[in-house]
């Protein structure tokens, strides 16, 4: 890891660039960037690479009722790539015929039966037509059954932009690109733009409803509490938007819990050799002085490099990524919060990697926009929608298709 990563992550918060990653898109530049330097490193020596999904991911579950996800149809799908021997696939029939909008009663979107597909949103095998050429980068299901969304366009402009939709895909408000962290429920979202140090709290409607200069950035949100993230040269802070009370809280915040007794951190710690390590932990937020109840850091503590970003719907786990040279896809990874054990199967040389993915709020799987390429380092690579338990063993929701850049999945689910 370079030194200025963390300098680079604030840049890329604040810039808010187009990154396909769940919540904390700065660190798929980071991890782009060190694919890159691997690449030339490897012409004289070896190298390796640190990367993570992040999300405001995120975070990760939204609550609301759970329901199946129809497969999507698209022209162009194929036959799923061979799994390896760690995640074995149930691969779904190929794909004849593209997907069409239905003429049916609209179905209530949750984060169980929702995800893009290049411009459109599938709701339990519904589409909802997006702008021609959009592409989704993260994608929340919201309590009133709209969604948010962080998109670019594909061609012309390429800037991007958040947007609050209403169910039926129609943008209610627009926001220039940003950082921003959803509650749990759907029902409050944490927003800070590019341009600017205002940290605005939103309803699912997309209208403002509190704001405050400041120049953290968003990390969660609960309840009546917006949490926001600092480096080290800080403390992080617990914003109540109702009353404008606040207090100081450690720095590093990736996520909170949903009762708000603990916070997970994540952060760089320099090394002698310049190369940081990948350190996080588990804080109380209970006590004055947040201890650590559980802390992991460098190669002995933390060998996969894991990353997180989320809490589970009850706080059991948190969920994040793992060590991964994959540019700008990702290794899942689910961690018990309790003793930082790592939940997942699916190591060795063919990776169960990915772009977005998010755990079910029963706990027990993962929705996944998985790379399911062969060669997963290939490019182009191969995207599709899968379910997998948390022993990596997958089924395909929606089928494979052909991406032409390794950056942007074709799929992605929400966080």
């Amino acid at each position: 890891m370079t030194p200025n990563e963390l300098d680079l992550r604030q840049t890329l918060q604040e810039d808010a660039t187009r990154i396909d990653a769940p919540g904390d898109f700065a660190a798929a530049a980071i991890g782009l960037d060190r694919r890159r330097t691997r690449r030339r490193t490897t012409l004289t020596a070896a190298a390796a690479a640190i990367a993570a999904a992040v999300v405001p991911i995120l975070f990760w579950s939204p609550s609301g009722p759970t329901g199946g996800l129809a497969p999507a149809t698209n022209p162009s799908a194929s036959v799923s790539s061979t799994p390896s021997a760690t995640a074995p696939v149930t691969p779904a029939p190929t794909a004849t015929t593209p997907a069409q909008p239905t003429t049916d009663a609209p179905t209530t979107a949750t984060p169980e039966n929702t995800y893009a597909l290049d411009d459109t949103l599938v709701v339990a095998g519904r589409t909802l037509p997006l702008e021609k050429g959009t592409a989704v980068e993260t994608l929340s299901v919201l309590s009133n059954g709209g969604f948010l969304l962080q998109s670019h366009m594909t061609t012309g402009a390429s800037e991007s932009e958040i947007e609050f939709l209403d169910s039926g895909g129609k943008t209610v408000t627009a926001l220039s690109s940003g950082m921003y962290a959803v509650s749990a429920d759907g029902s409050r979202v944490l927003v800070r733009n590019g341009e600017d140090d205002r940290m605005r709290v939103f309803d699912p409607n997309g209208k403002a409803i509190a704001e405050r200069r400041d120049n953290r950035m968003p990390a969660a949100i609960v309840g009546d509490f917006a949490y926001l993230n600092a480096d080290s040269s800080q403390p992080g802070l617990e914003w109540n938007y109702v009353t404008g009370e606040t207090r100081e809280v450690p720095s590093h915040i990736a996520a909170v819990s949903d009762d708000r007794t603990r916070a997970a951190l994540q952060w760089f710690e320099p090394t002698a050799d310049g190369m940081d390590s990948v350190c996080w932990a588990v804080a109380d937020l209970t006590k004055s002085d947040f201890p650590r109840l559980i802390e992991r850091c460098g190669p002995e503590d933390n060998p996969t490099s894991f990353m997180p970003n989320a809490f589970s719907r009850t706080g059991t786990y948190l969920v994040g990524s793992k060590y991964i040279d994959g540019g700008h896809w990702f290794i899942p990874a689910v961690f018990r919060a309790s003793d930082g054990e790592d939940m997942l199967g699916g190591t060795g040389q063919k990776p169960i990697s990915g772009w977005t993915w998010r755990l079910s709020d029963d706990e027990t799987s993962l929705l996944i926009s998985r790379n399911t390429a062969a060669d997963v380092f290939a490019d182009p690579a191969q995207n599709t929608v899968q379910r997998c338990s948390l022993a990596m063993e997958c089924t395909e929701v929606s089928p494979e298709l052909p991406i032409t850049q390794e950056s942007q999945a074709r799929y992605t689910v929400p966080k």
